[in-house]
């Protein structure tokens, strides 16, 4: 790799074309990067209907969509009928990412997420360096364990996001970097979120000011598991309403979500907002943000409640227990324990003290550890390094 980071050019492939935590994050590397002299291109599947791609451009990183996708999960007739087409369409969609990499010229392509597999094809046929950064654990073994081998090949460089990753992805005993997920704290503005605005948003969404409001800011699916929230509300000490922001990316999970609600006598307390343009307001409303997933990377979500000083409870997977320094910055429960989450919530509407304690310190930390700037520091020196 050249010294000269103004020729160093980083093709950044992502999974999806939507707007959600890994397109922000690398959306604001590329930024970051672009600062510093480097080149950015940011690639996406051109399967998705979101338009992450043209917000991307208008953010001034060039973005382009071509023509790959991620295989599915086997769990219905269409998933099945999607991944016969992935196969099929495979060796099409390499030779077409192959010419956009002839043409442009990348030094680096950097891969993120493990199914990534028609670009990360592309590019080691093209002799390009890879830099593969795996993410999320929510993959079941059998395919790491089968994806993995191929992935320590192609890649110049594997990068974990984190330490807690390193079995699930099999890089144990190898010298590999790891690199939290980061945000651009400019992005978020808690504190200037006017009374007005927060009046606003509970009117929109038909929120009660009297009662305590627990969030969740995140696409409404089973890997988030906002069901067992609904369930650790009921019979808690204090009446309380749980705000479901994010989009409907499973419309099945969220229609059960709502009828598990009406069922357990909390239907008008759950309010399913659906995509929400203003995140600022609502976490300015939260009295705890709560993110009970089955897996997990280092969650965007996760750090813009500890910035905006919003308490947290999370489920303990994948970076989480290290982004709350085990407890010190926020409060871990296990993932499908709505008893573990009442507990939590009742322990956090109680005291006071905590959530100051750990809300000083989570700000603290996601500034020191998970900045823009620390985490550009550390891709500098993967790149540098090839």
């Amino acid at each position: 790799m050249s010294e000269e980071t103004e020729s160093t050019f980083i093709m950044h492939v992502l999974p999806k074309n939507k707007h959600g935590g890994i397109s922000l994050q690398v959306l604001d590397v590329a930024r970051s990067l672009g600062e510093r002299g480097y080149e950015n291109l940011l690639v996406f599947p051109d399967e998705d209907d979101d338009d992450f791609h043209s917000y991307a451009a208008d953010q001034g990183v060039p973005s382009e969509r071509l023509p790959y996708r991620m295989p599915k999960e086997f769990d219905s007739l269409s998933s099945v009928l999607s991944n016969v087409m992935w196969v099929l369409g495979f060796m099409f969609s390499v030779w077409s990412i192959r010419n956009e990499i002839k043409e442009t010229s990348p030094d680096v392509v950097h891969l993120n997420g493990l199914l990534v597999l028609q670009p990360a094809v592309a590019a080691a046929l093209e002799d390009v360096e890879i830099v593969w950064y795996l993410v999320s654990d929510i993959y079941p073994e059998w395919l790491v364990r089968l994806l993995i081998p191929f992935v320590n090949y192609v890649s110049s460089e594997v990068v974990l996001i984190s330490e807690s990753n390193r079995s699930y992805y099999r890089q144990d005993g190898r010298d590999v970097p790891v690199i939290p997920g980061t945000i651009d704290m400019s992005r978020l503005t808690d504190g200037t979120v006017s009374g007005e605005r927060k009046r606003d948003f509970r009117d929109t969404h038909g929120i009660d000011p009297d009662l305590p409001i627990v969030l969740t800011l995140a696409k409404l699916n089973e890997v988030k598991s906002q069901k067992s929230v609904v369930e650790a509300i009921v019979d808690m000490d204090l009446e309380v309403q749980y705000l479901v922001a994010g989009p409907k990316q499973d419309e099945q999970y969220a229609t059960e979500l709502e009828v598990l609600a009406e069922r357990e006598g909390v239907g008008d307390r759950v309010h399913v907002t659906g995509f929400v343009d203003d995140k600022a307001a609502a976490l300015a409303i939260a009295d705890v943000f709560v993110l009970p997933s089955s897996g997990e990377g280092t969650p965007l979500a996760i750090m813009e409640a500890m910035k905006t000083g919003t308490p947290v409870i999370a489920s303990r997977v994948g970076g989480v227990p290290e982004m709350l320094a085990d407890g010190d910055a926020g409060q871990l429960v296990d993932y499908g324990s709505p008893g573990e989450l009442r507990d939590a919530l009742n322990r956090y509407l109680s005291d006071p003290e905590l959530i100051e304690k750990h809300t000083k310190a989570a700000e603290s930390r996601v500034c020191q550890k998970y900045g823009i700037q620390s985490v550009t520091n550390d891709y500098v020196n993967v790149y540098e390094s090839l």
